[in-house]
């Protein structure tokens, strides 16, 4: 592993007031050669490539734009797959607590945080440990105790797909995987909620709060 002499932390926020004053409050840490705020997909990633020379502590919101922003992951690692990643979310719902974890974030605070929870974040990522706030550790704790979801991770993310009135080839395509796969993914989540069109199973799907 290469021993950065810099690390930048890197927020991706589509809110500007909480992005601004999450920067503040990494500013106070003293633990970061620059922190920088974005709130355009392409400045943040275009950024990350520029200084793919360092180290940077990605504080990532898991909702930006209306859509997840989880397929994000693979191409903030790939550009650098020393980059940390720290989902900061105010999820409660913990079928998407789920679907973030199996993405596998360094770290996962809440946007409820405050500047010890974050020291401390940084600090276990630092140590080669992962980070999960509190508040993150109840709705895990949560889904232990309740078992398997009705959904899997892979069915959540489709359904937000569909949700954005994507269609299965459009979504297919996003997600690089075959029309047929989808269309299997779709037949099984009907079969599992008993409903026989797409409008109905997304009426059950934001009912039960997963999208």
């Amino acid at each position: 592993m290469q021993n950065y002499r810099f690390k930048n932390a890197v927020i991706f926020d589509d809110h500007e007031l909480f992005s601004q004053s999450f920067e503040t409050l990494l500013e106070k840490t003293n633990l970061f050669t620059s922190v920088r705020s974005f709130q355009d997909e392409a400045a943040f990633l275009k950024h990350l490539i520029s200084n793919i020379q360092y180290q940077n502590y990605i504080f990532l919101d898991f909702f930006i734009n209306n859509k997840y922003s989880l397929s994000l992951i693979n191409d903030i690692r790939r550009i650098n797959k020393e980059n940390k990643i720290i989902m900061i979310s105010s999820v409660t719902n913990s079928s998407l607590v789920e679907l973030i974890e199996n993405h596998k974030p360094e770290g996962f605070i809440s946007k409820f945080s405050n500047l010890q929870n974050v020291i401390e974040c940084i600090n276990n990522i630092n140590e080669n440990k992962t980070y999960r706030s509190e508040e993150i550790e109840i709705l895990l704790s949560q889904i232990k105790t309740k078992g398997k979801q009705i959904f899997s991770t892979r069915e959540i993310e489709l359904l937000q797909y569909f949700n954005d009135g994507n269609t299965i080839e459009k979504t297919a395509e996003k997600l690089n995987l075959s029309k047929h796969t989808i269309i299997a993914h779709r037949k099984n989540m009907m079969a599992k909620t008993k409903t026989n069109s797409i409008i109905e199973l997304l009426a059950i799907a934001r009912e039960k709060n997963i999208i």
